[in-house]
């Protein structure tokens, strides 16, 4: 975790997040201030779909990325393979579970909302979901500057579909919730079987 947490840092993830965070609850503050509250409510929920989500996806992303770049590295680590990755996923879990609570404990301020509601098994699945999803397609395919833009658009795009299916299929959230942990058990299997393996560790 502190490897990971000086990779973040190092590369200005967390100063680039920061600003893109900054300017969500900038535009969540004057919207507020400047349409009525229904028209509020249905934009602030594509700041959560959109601009939260690009956040979330991009911290995910950024464990594939590292793991590809420093893969060599990693191999003299000689590390086993909860030892490297399971931290590292509940490093970014905890990161996106920190930006949402930030921000819906502002935009729950601002409406007047009790605060009590704020984490949700609902929010938890969705979080884990979209992390690890993100996760995998870092790990998958080679990122660089010249595609990280139009992998995390798709990334996006993909994610609210898939969201927008799954709501519209299944009656209850209970359901919803169970598919989400079993695509995320999945994909980390996935991500342990194809990548995080032997040779490169224990």
């Amino acid at each position: 975790m502190k490897i990971e947490w000086f990779h973040f840092y190092r590369n200005k993830v967390f100063k680039e997040q920061s600003l893109v965070f900054i300017f969500l609850v900038l535009v969540c503050f004057i919207l507020y201030n400047t349409v009525s509250y229904m028209n509020f409510v249905a934009l602030n929920s594509y700041l959560l779909n959109f601009g939260l989500k690009e956040i979330f996806i991009l911290f995910s992303l950024t464990i594939g990325i590292s793991y590809r770049q420093y893969r060599n590295t990693n191999y003299l680590l000689n590390l086993k393979q909860s030892s490297y990755f399971i931290p590292r996923i509940v490093f970014v879990l905890l990161i996106n579970l920190a930006v949402y609570v930030t921000y819906a404990g502002i935009t729950h301020s601002l409406m007047g909302q009790s605060q009590a509601d704020l984490v949700t098994m609902n929010l938890l699945c969705s979080i884990v979901f979209v992390t690890m999803f993100s996760m995998a397609i870092g790990f998958s395919i080679p990122i660089n500057e010249s595609n990280k833009a139009i992998v995390i658009i798709l990334t996006i795009v993909f994610v609210n579909i898939y969201d927008f299916v799954i709501l519209t299929t299944f009656n209850s959230i209970v359901y919803v919730d169970l598919l989400n942990m079993i695509v995320s058990v999945l994909l980390y299997l996935y991500i342990i079987t194809i990548y995080v393996r032997k040779p490169y560790f224990k």
